[in-house]
C-alpha cells in the first residue's frame, strides 16, 4: 500500500515537473480590430500567457519594388469588420508567385514550449471573377521550401468568407522553443486584385520546460521506488 502511495506521489511530480501548464486552445490571433481608426493593424489581438506574436509583414521588395499591398477593408457586408485585404502590387515582379505574400511569427517565451494543433483563418475572394483566386501556406521550419496546404483555390467571394483549417498536429510543430514563421501566398490573376482575410487564429498549448536540473531528482526518485519494490516483493 505505502509503495503504492508513492508511486502516485512520484507521478504526480514528473507531471509537474514536465509538463508544465498548458494554457487554453489559442496561442493568438489577428482579427485586425481596430487600435487606430481608419487604420490596419498588423498586431495580434490575442496572445497566450508565455507567448510573443510579431506584427503581420508585408512580402519584401524585390529590384527595388513593393511586391505586395495589405489594407484595412470594413463596409462591405462581413459580419466581421474590418478584415485584411491582400493585392498585388503594380510591378512586374509581383507576377512571380513565390514573391507575393505576408508573414507572422511566433515563438514561445523562455522556459516554454509551444504544442500546435491548427491554423484557422477566414478567406474570401475581394471581388467577383471568373479567374480563380488563391492562397498556399508554408513555415520557416524549413525554410518555407514545401507547402502545408498546396495552392488551393478560393470558392467564395466578399461578403461571403470561407472557414478554412490547417492541420498542425503533427511531430514538426510540437515542443517548439525556437520562433516559427507562417508565410501566406496569395496570388491573383491581375494585379490591384484583393483576398480578404479575418481572425487568423493559431491554436495549440503553452507548457513549461522542464529544467535541466530537475531531471537528476526524478531519475534518482525512480531509482529508489525500483529498488524499494523489489524488496518490497
Amino acid at each position: 500500500m505505502r509503495f503504492r502511495q508513492l508511486a502516485c506521489l512520484l507521478l504526480l511530480v514528473a507531471a509537474i515537473v514536465l509538463g508544465g501548464t498548458a494554457r487554453g486552445a489559442l496561442v493568438t490571433q489577428y482579427s485586425f480590430t481596430d487600435v487606430v481608426a481608419g487604420t490596419l493593424n498588423r498586431n495580434a489581438t490575442t496572445v497566450a500567457p508565455n507567448v510573443t506574436a510579431g506584427s503581420i509583414t508585408d512580402s519584401p521588395t524585390v529590384n527595388g519594388n513593393a511586391i505586395s499591398v495589405l489594407s484595412r477593408t470594413t463596409g462591405v457586408g462581413y459580419a466581421t469588420q474590418p478584415v485584411l485585404s491582400a493585392a498585388r502590387a503594380n510591378f512586374n515582379e509581383s507576377s512571380v508567385r513565390a514573391n507575393v505574400f505576408f508573414t507572422f511569427t511566433i515563438s514561445a517565451n523562455a522556459g516554454s514550449e509551444l504544442d500546435l494543433t491548427s491554423l484557422d483563418f477566414n478567406v474570401a475572394q475581394g471581388g467577383g471573377t471568373a479567374l480563380q483566386r488563391d492562397y498556399d501556406i508554408r513555415t520557416s521550419l524549413d525554410g518555407f521550401a514545401t507547402s502545408l496546404t498546396g495552392v488551393v483555390p478560393i470558392p467564395s467571394v466578399r461578403p461571403t468568407f470561407t472557414a478554412a483549417t490547417v492541420d498542425l498536429s503533427g511531430a514538426s510543430f510540437q515542443n517548439l522553443t525556437s520562433p516559427l514563421t507562417f508565410q501566406f501566398r496569395f496570388f491573383t490573376p491581375t494585379v490591384s486584385q484583393n483576398i480578404d482575410f479575418d481572425n487568423i487564429t493559431l491554436n495549440g498549448t503553452v507548457s513549461t520546460v522542464p529544467e535541466v536540473s530537475t531531471l537528476p531528482v526524478l531519475a534518482m526518485l525512480g531509482s529508489w521506488m525500483a529498488r524499494r519494490r523489489q524488496r518490497d516483493v
